[in-house]
């Protein structure tokens, strides 16, 4: 919490955090007769209390005792200084807790005076001083911390908070991840437009890399050209690709300096806490090794260090088995509803990717489809689940069930064929004979980004076509929610980490609330992913959500399994219905 100051600059605003009242007293009576200055003073009794008062209004300086009903001793001075910055703390203290105040003053506090052994110029005084210490210490402190080009924190600020996020990341089992960026070709622009260019560029990239992140992330310039970002408590992998994805297409825009228009790409590298490392250095030296990958694959480019690292025969060998097993129709599809959050009512099955390894394991597509998506097989494979999908949604058709769509995962590269997709898709309808409006095609938010134009086209082809566009796993927090405007998209599908915690995390439910208000507003429909809960149902029905898939409802099931389930058309609602009602 950082307490800025404001108002009339000559009155000195003062927190007075005192449970006595007739100390409370007399410190008001010799700050206002002391005429130094003039003091306003705030009295709060408890910590509690102060804490409260912080979050209302700016203060100049902090009178603390060290005895309070709700914080005895250091305590309250590590709270109050762990929550504000910049604003100095003066302690309180008995003529018995000298020592207690001296600790307090190795402990962040800028003075102590004694209890009885002050008059008003001497506390005065006290506070004056504190406040000028504070403040020039915190320029100093932030030209140490800081890149005076970019105003972006340096090296050493990035790496005092990546040891902190990584200590959290231990104790509360997390994962955090490291960004390494440098920008392609920028030597041969400083060098031919001059250096006050290259340094307005280096300022420019340094605001647009900001702009691409979380607020809660930390992005710092280490080198000439380099640049470092923090994502702490990153919730999958995924989301790696779709912040860097963000940051490529950012970069998409030719930067304005002075009168010049200047064309800029980067290469980034990425390393994952606990998997590339388990220290701040480590983490940093993986993120610099995947960069350079990144260069090697063509710059403009992202790579993931654990990808790179990966033994190579072992990538060699899993390719051949992918590429057999799509020949040998070792693929297969398992199919998980989502259903009508008012009437129950089953209106789509998503078709999950499956492939049943001959050593009898059944695999989850997390095992395989990254390394198809780099290869490029995923084009193949996602034509065979086009087409899969498209047979058997006919075959149900044709069985007199209830009407239905399928759906299913376009990935990146799958996206970014264009018209071939469009081509591909077409010719499965054709094949199968299902109708296009049975057909839903959900796409990641990070496929979207990696190439804006291409994605926008080749959507409002298939869904001028009549097929359904929903936008997949939303709600990571990088992708802007004003841009769904841009998209022929018919559904949202929130994330699942938002639904586990929705019914108790107030930051989870803002987030539910201010997804389904904005995409209602842009008449598209609200699925809710990964719901394991009744109390998650109930919630979900209040708070206007359209639709819902997860668990509770019914996992994953191959395709004769599902028939049953379509035939009896709804899954009941009314557990949760009571608890609404």
């Amino acid at each position: 919490m950082r307490a800025a100051r404001e108002g009339h600059p000559g009155e000195l605003k003062v927190l007075l955090v005192e449970d006595s009242p007739s100390d409370a007293r007399i410190v008001r009576e010799l700050l206002t007769d002391a005429g130094r200055r003039k003091t306003s003073l705030l009295c709060a009794s408890t910590l509690g209390e102060a804490m409260s008062r912080l979050r209302e209004r700016p203060f100049d300086a902090i009178l603390l005792d060290l005895s309070l009903p709700d914080s005895g001793g250091l305590d309250g001075l590590a709270s109050l200084h762990g929550r504000v910055t910049g604003v100095p703390i003066v302690v309180l203290t008995g003529l018995k807790d000298e020592a207690l105040a001296a600790r307090a003053l190795r402990q962040g506090a800028q003075d102590y005076v004694v209890k009885g052994k002050f008059d008003g110029d001497s506390l005065s005084r006290a506070l004056e001083h504190a406040i000028e210490r504070t403040r020039g210490g915190i320029y100093v402190e932030y030209l140490a911390h800081h890149d005076t080009l970019t105003d972006l924190p340096n090296r050493t600020l990035l790496h005092d908070r990546l040891c902190l996020a990584l200590e959290h990341a231990r104790r509360n089992r997390l994962t955090l991840a490291v960004l390494f960026i440098d920008l392609d070709h920028f030597k041969e622009i400083n060098d031919g437009l001059g250096h006050g260019t290259g340094d307005q560029l280096l300022q420019a990239v340094g605001a647009r890399l900001s702009g691409s992140v979380r607020a809660s992330d930390t992005v710092a310039r280490v080198g000439g050209d380099e640049f470092t970002i923090l994502l702490p408590e990153i919730k999958r992998t995924q989301d790696l690709a779709t912040v860097s994805a963000k940051i490529l297409n950012s970069f998409r825009s030719p930067f304005l300096i002075g009168r010049r228009e200047i064309t800029m790409t980067a290469s980034i590298g990425a390393s994952l806490y606990p998997n590339d490392g388990e220290d701040a250095d480590t983490l940093l030296k993986s993120a610099d090794s995947a960069m350079y990958r990144a260069k090697e694959h063509g710059r403009n480019n992202f790579e993931l260090h654990s990808s790179v690292v990966a033994s190579l025969s072992e990538r060699q060998s899993m390719n051949a088995s992918l590429q057999e097993a799509l020949r040998r129709d070792q693929l297969v599809l398992h199919y998980q509803p989502t259903v009508d959050a008012v009437s129950g009512q089953i209106v789509t099955l998503e078709a999950l990717l499956r492939w049943q390894h001959p050593h009898g394991k059944l695999l989850r597509p997390s095992r395989f489809l990254p390394l198809a998506e780099e290869t490029g097989l995923i084009v193949d494979i996602g034509a065979w689940v086009l087409r899969a999908a498209c047979l058997q949604g006919r075959s149900w058709q044709s069985a007199g069930l209830p009407p239905l769509r399928v759906a299913i995962n376009v990935s990146h590269r799958q996206l970014s064929q264009g018209r071939s997709l469009v081509e591909t898709v077409e010719a499965a309808l054709r094949e199968s004979g299902l109708g296009p409006r049975r057909l839903e095609i959900e796409v990641k938010e990070a496929s979207v980004m990696y190439d804006e134009s291409t994605a926008i086209r080749t959507l409002r082809a298939l869904h001028d076509m009549g097929i359904r566009i929903s936008i997949d796993d939303f709600g990571t927090g990088y992708a802007s929610l004003s841009r769904l405007k841009c998209f022929p998209f018919g559904s949202v599908k929130i994330d699942r980490t938002f639904i586990r915690d929705v019914t108790f995390s107030p930051d989870d439910a803002a987030m539910v609330a201010a997804i389904t208000a904005m995409a209602h507003s842009l008449r598209m429909n609200v699925v809710a992913e990964g719901v394991l809960t009744g109390e998650q149902v109930s919630y979900l029905l209040r708070n206007q959500i359209d639709q819902m898939q997860g668990p509770y409802f019914s996992k994953a099931r191959p395709a004769e399994e599902c028939t049953e389930l379509i035939a009896a058309g709804k899954v009941t609602l009314d557990r949760a219905r009571k608890t609404v009602g």
